[in-house]
């Protein structure tokens, strides 16, 4: 009894790892409790299991999500019945007595959600951004000579919620379509926390809309060994991506940007180059592991990306990239920014001054490096995220200026631009602008940020840094053979966009072949065991 008493409380003190036996041990008793249950309550078994995973992860956790979802929960409420009093309060009136009633209510709720919404963000930044501001506090009174206090005794207290940035922009987004009448309010508490925590999504993404999440996770799903077969493969995939190249490739990384005064310029790119196809694998690999999981309980969670390395501008890049994310932005930050009366004066000014063209890139400006700035420090509480948006922000910028002129350019000269040759070459282009992009994003601060740049002044390529990366010629083998998996998987992605579906229509021997050739790359292969820490994914700090 005792040693079963120390069993549960060892798996309730630390966190559930996506990649481990004790996830894998989650989900399994999850689907046989959610598949025993009566599909009427079959609801209650997730909710109950997501409190199990969030309590992994501190009781703080719990209670922040919890009280996150209370607020939502209360304000959506509350918008519902003052849309029905406002209704009642119309009835007779004449068209000039409707709208000052509308005005009146309207205002009440502007009022609510503004305050919702500062409570929540208020909230966020004070565990994700109190370190960052102080930081830069202390720096800037270090300067002036007023002395210095110590930041980490006043954040040490402060606790570490597990995907507090993610579920946090859900209750926005939910709070703001109600707002909106999009739909109306979930009159059940622990249905609208079963949206906000469940945890296939609430920890790295995707950032789900209620509208769509919410009608699968209530209905009760039936078991199906399609949907556990599928579900098993995807989880596969994303164990290979994870195990086999993103650790093994954090190895590089690692090495490469936390000596990089070692590394001339050419080898600063190429460690950008890999960390930007370990972020890539690292995050799609958790997409992966949690979809496959969602998808045994029947839940379709929405695809985050979508082939980015393969886009020919910057633009696409991001709208193949944490596809929910952008979304979310265009959605609740780019368009009320867009017809903002501000940008509108701003844009009627720029075209009567500059006309229609020049005076539409000076109106667009304001929202798309609003979106950036707010989307850097979204991702980390650092001036180099901060410099990162902004970079990714001018980018865009600079794609919407010249994207009219060089097409015009290239029918004038008669240059050919539906040829392979000219897609490879913008393909190429944009993965080196994402390159660049990593190194803001990877830098530890603005001075390594300058530093990293400064090492592109050496040109110098010798045995030696490439043997200081931290690979053998072997581990470098495995990386080329398991990249060129990757790479041809990617391929028939995009052309056939449902891989897993067609490889479950090949003959039985040709499928068991893929599964034993996968699971064995990953047991001889994968970076693990007990003498390996854990790596954990790139997106779990955010």
């Amino acid at each position: 009894m005792n040693e079963l008493l120390n069993s549960v409380m060892a798996f309730f003190s630390s966190q559930i790892a996506i990649v481990s036996f004790k996830f894998m041990c989650f989900v399994a008793v999850t689907a046989i409790l959610y598949f025993i249950f009566p599909k009427k309550i079959r609801w209650t078994v997730l909710a109950a299991a997501n409190t199990v995973f969030y309590m992994c992860g501190g009781i703080e956790s719990v209670i922040y999500i919890a009280s996150a979802t209370l607020v939502a929960y209360l304000s959506a409420r509350m918008f519902d019945r003052d849309f029905a009093s406002q209704k009642k309060e119309c009835e007779g009136l004449e068209r000039a007595q409707k709208k000052a009633v509308r005005e009146i209510h309207i205002k009440k709720r502007k009022k609510v959600l503004a305050a919702e919404t500062v409570l929540l963000l208020a909230s966020l930044a004070v565990i994700k951004y109190t370190g960052f501001f102080l930081g830069s506090v202390n720096s800037l009174i270090g300067v002036v000579g007023l002395g210095s206090f110590s930041v980490e005794n006043i954040t040490q207290h402060i606790p570490a919620i597990l995907g507090c940035s993610y579920f946090t922009l859900s209750v926005i987004a939910y709070s703001v379509d109600v707002y909106r009448q999009k739909y109306h309010a979930e009159r059940n508490y622990i249905k609208l926390y079963l949206f906000v925590s469940y945890f296939p999504h609430a920890v790295q993404g995707p950032i789900e809309r209620y509208d769509y999440l919410q009608p699968l996770l209530i209905e009760g799903h039936s078991f199906s060994f399609e949907n556990l077969k599928q579900g098993a493969m995807l989880i596969l995939w994303g164990f290979f991506k994870k195990l086999v190249i993103a650790d093994r490739l954090n190895i590089v990384s690692t090495k490469v940007f936390s000596d990089y005064e070692k590394f001339s310029g050419p080898f600063i790119l190429l460690g950008a180059a890999v960390f930007s196809i370990q972020l890539y694998a690292d995050w799609t690999a958790y997409c992966d592991i949690v979809g496959g999981a969602s998808r045994i309980f029947g839940i379709e969670i929405t695809r985050n990306f979508k082939r980015p390395y393969f886009s020919q501008t910057m633009p696409e890049f991001w709208r193949r990239w944490h596809i929910s994310m952008g979304t979310f932005f265009k959605d609740y930050v780019l368009y009320p920014v867009s017809t903002s009366k501000f940008s509108l004066k701003i844009n009627k000014k720029a075209r009567e001054k500059l006309g229609n063209n020049a005076g539409r890139i000076v109106a667009s400006a304001l929202p798309i490096l609003s979106v950036w700035l707010l989307t850097g420090l979204w991702h980390g509480a650092s001036w180099t995220f901060v410099l990162w948006g902004l970079y990714q922000g001018v980018l865009i910028m600079l794609s919407v200026i010249f994207e009219n002129p060089l097409k015009k350019l290239c029918e004038k000269l008669r240059f050919k631009t539906d040829t392979f040759s000219w897609r490879l070459f913008r393909t190429l282009r944009t993965f080196f602008l994402c390159c660049i992009g990593r190194l803001f994003f990877k830098a530890g601060s603005v001075s390594e940020i300058a530093g990293l740049f400064g090492r592109f002044a050496s040109f110098s390529v010798t045995t030696k840094q490439f043997s200081d990366m931290g690979l053998q010629n072997k581990e470098w083998a495995v990386v080329i053979a398991a990249l060129a998996i990757f790479l041809i998987y990617s391929l028939l992605e995009e052309k056939y966009d449902n891989v897993e579906k067609r490889l479950d229509a090949q003959p039985i021997i040709v499928k068991w072949a893929v599964l034993i050739f996968i699971i064995m790359f990953i047991v001889v292969f994968g970076v693990y065991g007990s003498d390996e820490k854990y790596v954990a994914f790139v997106y779990e700090q955010f």
